[in-house]
């Protein structure tokens, strides 16, 4: 036997020991879920000649990692789909139990258009980058809310689909035509699907991303977005995903800080204009992913973000550039319930607001606001005495009342302002009027 014919044997032999699987012979993969926010369902196949099976199809929390047992009799492949969407595509070398990376298509979300509210609070993927890494030149992120994808570079192309904001594309091809919308003129750029279809998508509604400057990129588009966003359901609802999603990424502090606090602000506004049929989140299919985050407000016939996530947002940063804005719009933010003009609900509603605000920021911006909120509700006691006030205060209400006026007058006391003094005494003649 030539030495070229001996070689060529041992090659095959070798390729074959590589590539081949008998029906007995078992392997392992691993596949870890990303970080986010939510949990996502995990679906497997293992593609074998022209079968395919799906090995693996269950719902996994952020970070999980999945070990997998695998079996084939030829060279397999197995794909990751998290929600739906293309991950990661691998061939499988059972024998040596190692796994080759092959190149995975774009990952983005392309969601039905919105006809009801349901669209909007359809789970998507994280904010995901093309495994192949191409140069930024080619990469840009969605700008606008629910971005419509056509079939030909032209505002008459056939709807193929919309994709969110925040979205990061490979870009395959950019048109030679342009076209005028919104008053944006700009070309159309070509990109692919999951599942490997082609579509084109207006590029004045995008922007170029550089992963290394993703931060900055998604700070900015978000400042951006929840500026000029208006009160549809669906574009607050898609500006507060992105947000979540960002923030999940970010890891410079102060960033993170403020796409967190969008992100909260975002699902306020969607929850401000949104009416469940039901007064438990968790009993609402649209909202219960988020329902830790909110309380039901039953005068107001509708759900409030707790206001706890904006103060622990604050007690996470107190200590950076960012901390007094944290502070302030955490004290802004609505309670359940309703004082009904009694005043020891109007007092302790002020000390749980614009009182804890004078305790955690002293010498902050917006002092002279919060004692001004102090100062309107505290009535004045010229003249008058605890009679007079019996309607707002009954008897059985005037020792809370009392408690809550020495919480707000200890907050007051930290501050340095013009009106301090002023207030401080308007507090006091109160509550000598109580002790009458």
């Amino acid at each position: 036997m030539s030495k070229i014919k001996t070689l060529a044997i041992i090659g095959i032999v070798v390729l074959a020991s590589c590539l081949s699987v008998s029906a007995d012979e078992i392997g392992e993969v691993v596949f870890t879920l990303p970080q986010s926010s939510m949990s996502k369902t995990l679906k497997v196949l293992q593609i074998s000649g022209d079968n395919e099976a799906v090995i693996h199809n269950q719902l996994h929390k952020p970070g999980e990692r999945v070990t997998l047992k695998i079996s084939g009799k030829s060279v397999d492949k197995i794909k990751f789909f998290l929600n739906g969407i293309l991950m990661e595509e691998r061939s499988i070398v059972a024998k040596a139990q190692t796994v080759q990376s092959l190149p995975a298509l774009p990952a983005f979300p392309v969601v039905a258009p919105p006809a009801t509210i349901a669209a909007p609070i359809v789970a998507k993927p994280d904010i995901a980058l093309p495994a192949s890494k191409p140069q930024s030149s080619d990469m840009r992120i969605i700008t606008g809310v629910s971005v419509r994808l056509r079939d030909t570079p032209s505002k008459s192309g056939k709807e193929r689909g919309f994709i969110e904001l925040g979205t990061v594309v490979k870009i395959e091809e950019t048109s030679a035509n342009e076209d005028t919308i919104s008053k944006i003129k700009s070309p159309w750029y070509r990109t692919i699907l999951a599942d490997g279809t082609n579509c084109w998508l207006f590029g004045g509604f995008t922007r170029p991303f550089s992963p290394a400057d993703k931060e900055t990129i998604y700070l900015k588009l978000a400042r951006e977005r929840w500026a000029k966003t208006s009160k549809e359901l669906c574009e607050s609802f898609e500006i507060f995903k992105f947000c979540r999603r960002a923030a999940s990424e970010s890891v410079a502090v102060e960033v993170k800080a403020e796409l967190e606090l969008l992100e909260l602000l975002a699902f306020q506004r969607f929850l401000s204009e949104y009416r469940s049929p039901v007064t438990s989140a968790e009993k609402d299919p649209k909202i219960k992913e988020y329902a830790d985050m909110m309380v039901f407000c039953e005068p107001a016939g509708a759900f409030f973000v707790r206001a706890e996530r904006f103060w622990d947002l604050y007690e996470r940063n107190k200590n950076t550039a960012i901390s007094d804005r944290l502070a302030w719009e955490a004290a802004g933010q609505s309670l359940p319930g309703e004082t009904e003009g009694f005043l020891e609900a109007i007092f302790a509603l002020r000390m749980a607001t614009v009182g804890k605000y004078l305790l955690a920021q002293p010498s902050g911006k917006h002092v002279g606001e919060a004692l001004k909120d102090i100062d309107e509700a505290v009535p004045d006691t010229s003249g008058r005495e605890k009679a007079d006030f019996s309607d707002r205060l009954p008897e059985d209400s005037e020792k809370d009342a009392t408690n809550s006026l020495n919480e707000l007058r200890s907050a007051v006391e930290k501050v340095q302002h013009k009106d301090r003094e002023k207030i401080l005494k308007k507090i006091d003649a109160f509550i000598d009027v109580l002790s009458e």
